[in-house]
């Protein structure tokens, strides 16, 4: 399978597309100030205990307190990796209001909900995840049995005084020195975490996990060889860096793309995000799905459309489930959902249909790094998936809630628009330079000798109004003057058309 991975920035946006086979797989959008938490530790303050829920919030600093159950005690666990293994004692015999404890985020706060805590501190490296509070090593199910135990082995034999290790599906292969280099660089890290804990006072933070950016190319799969492209210089020279000094085998497919045009158009990443948002899909032989979201779960339905079939009801439910279940593991993947999700598959009252079904989404679900389990069949013929995922879908990063329907649909954010739009704009430059499209070709970017005229939303015309020095560096790069006209407020907000050029 060719991969690819696409890391683009545009101002406080940081964008990571995965594609296999050219086609998207799997889509993360981050903005600075407002990163993902998951993974970061801090040393908070203990706020209130509720017994009546055996659980804790917990003050690390933001604006709304984690929510820290009994389960997730660092007291409360024989053995970290074991979920089961736990002391239900009281919760107030382990904690008290103003306790000063060590927390690390297991996901982003959702809603009106705030994020969850753990004291199961883990510091995630290429091949390894330390455990400093935990014992003995666990090694990936993802993994063959041989495998599991070769790596096994090998980190027994490690340096490890004290702590866990889990042993991440990205080791396979790996030799004792590359887990013991790996090793040795997340003991550093937790030792710095150590003496910024002793010297500050809750609430604060005192490690914070890798940006987006970093984690993509650090999480991905060493089995098959990956291109990375990247089209921001800084960011560049980091993954370079980072890559040269980790991953060296990653880092020899590391590439800068200088377009144009804009490296996620050129790959048509921004039109797979917009289907992306649609509640409808299309499946190949002229079925559909259509996806549904509520507060507690995802709901998926499944109909055959214009899709009649050849010879038999039974032929044609059954392609037509088939085909959603490559779509449904991909939807899920590349929209990011978590949680519990419900399918609703055409007419599983037969066993050997039913039983097709539930093996091929499976073996689709088998392809992703999230971890997901298909539950089984409902009484009433539904079938039920949990997918973990630990931030925000994408749907909630890039659209709000409507304003106009007071939050039964969502649109796209302002930001997102803006972003959108000045890439929209950057491209058409970029274009109308270089002579496509029967533009005008290369000018002399001395000189104001080319323009080109578009109509945008008026909302994000006041924007881009007080960035004057982006157009400037527009027109250096592309010695095109930008002229901006503002549409009818109808227009959708990231509407960009061409009212003229020359």
């Amino acid at each position: 399978m060719k991969r690819e991975l696409l890391i683009s920035r545009e101002g406080p946006e940081t964008r990571v597309a995965l594609l296999e086979d050219g086609r998207l797989a799997e889509l993360r959008i981050e903005y600075y100030g407002d990163r993902s938490l998951v993974g970061n530790i801090y040393k908070g303050r203990v706020e209130n205990v509720l017994p009546g829920m055996q659980a804790a919030f917990v003050d690390i600093g933001l604006e709304r307190n984690g929510f820290l159950e009994i389960g997730k005690l660092a007291s409360s666990f024989h053995d970290p990796s074991s979920p089961g293994s736990r002391d239900t004692g009281p919760v107030s015999r382990l904690l008290r209001a103003g306790q000063e404890i060590l927390v690390q985020v297991t996901r982003d706060a959702t809603g009106v909900k705030g994020p969850r805590l753990s004291q199961t501190l883990g510091l995630a490296g290429r091949y390894l995840v330390y455990l400093p509070l935990g014992r003995g090593v666990h090694v990936s199910r993802r993994l063959g049995p041989a495998e599991r135990e070769r790596l096994r082995e090998l980190c027994q034999g490690l340096a490890l005084q004290k702590g866990g290790l889990i042993v991440r599906t990205a080791a396979q292969g790996a030799d004792g020195d590359t887990l013991s280099r790996d090793l040795e660089f997340l003991l550093k890290v937790w030792g710095q975490v150590e003496s910024r804990a002793a010297d500050a006072s809750a609430p604060t933070l005192v490690y914070a996990e890798a940006d987006l950016a970093i984690r993509a190319v650090r999480d991905l799969p060493t089995s098959e060889p990956v291109t990375v492209l990247v089209d921001d210089p800084g960011l560049f020279r980091r993954l370079q860096s980072y890559l040269g000094a980790v991953i060296p085998d990653i880092g020899q497919g590391l590439r800068m793309w200088e377009g144009p045009p804009g490296l996620f158009a050129a790959f048509r990443v921004e039109s797979a995000l917009r289907q992306a948002l649609l509640r409808r899909v299309d499946l190949p032989s002229g079925g559909y799905i259509v996806i549904d979201h509520t507060e507690a779960l995802t709901v998926v339905d499944v109909n055959t459309g214009s899709y009649v079939g050849h010879k038999t009801l039974q032929q044609t439910t059954l392609k037509t489930n088939l085909e959603a279940c490559r779509e449904v593991a991909r939807q899920l993947r590349l929209r990011d959902i978590g949680g519990i999700v419900v399918v609703d598959f055409i007419d599983l009252h037969l066993p050997e249909d039913r039983e097709a079904v539930l093996r091929a989404l499976r073996e689709e679900l088998g392809r992703d790094s999230s971890k997901a389990y298909v539950i089984g069949v409902s009484p009433l013929g539904l079938v039920e998936i949990t997918r973990e995922n630990t931030s925000r879908e994408v749907r909630e990063s890039v659209t709000v809630s409507c304003s106009r329907c007071r939050g039964s649909g969502r649109v796209l954010s302002l930001r997102t628009a803006v972003i959108a739009v000045k890439t929209r704009i950057r491209n058409l430059a970029l274009t109308a330079a270089v002579g496509e499209n029967g533009l005008d070709g290369p000018r002399d970017h001395g000189r104001s000798s080319s323009f080109l005229c578009v109509q945008i939303h008026p909302r994000v015309a006041a924007v881009l109004a007080g960035e004057p020095a982006w157009f400037e560096e527009l027109k250096t790069l592309t010695g095109c003057m930008v002229l901006v006209e503002e549409a009818d407020s109808d227009v959708d907000l990231d509407h960009v058309w061409v009212a003229g050029c020359g």
